[in-house]
């Protein structure tokens, strides 16, 4: 019973893993040089179209296209890093809190 029950956790298990190290690199990504840059250039070109805004430039900047290709491009530059090195450097997040995110990006928000 104990093998059946891992067989049926696993896929579960697999995508908490991969959203796991999505949020890492993300993290890492914000904390980046590319992050900073690619954000002030969209501060300089594109914030005007969203203002006046009631949500934070921060909030803003991260719902939009260049934020997400930003993101993919890093992710993509990082394929050669080892696993390991993008874990070490990734602040640690709670259980409850890595649940939500992941499960907020499995329904789309």
């Amino acid at each position: 019973m104990r093998n059946h029950d891992a067989y049926l956790e696993q896929p579960f298990q697999d995508s908490l893993r991969h959203g796991e190290e999505l949020e890492a690199l993300e993290d890492k990504y914000r904390l980046s040089d590319d992050f900073d840059d690619s954000y002030e250039i969209w501060r300089r070109d594109c914030l005007p179209e969203y203002l006046p805004s009631k949500v934070s430039w921060l909030d803003l900047y991260f719902g939009t296209d260049e934020y997400r290709e930003g993101l993919d491009a890093f992710i993509e530059a990082q394929e050669d890093e080892p696993e390991w090195e993008v874990w070490d450097e990734a602040p640690v997040l709670s259980r409850r809190k890595r649940v939500v995110r992941l499960l907020a990006k499995m329904v789309g928000r």
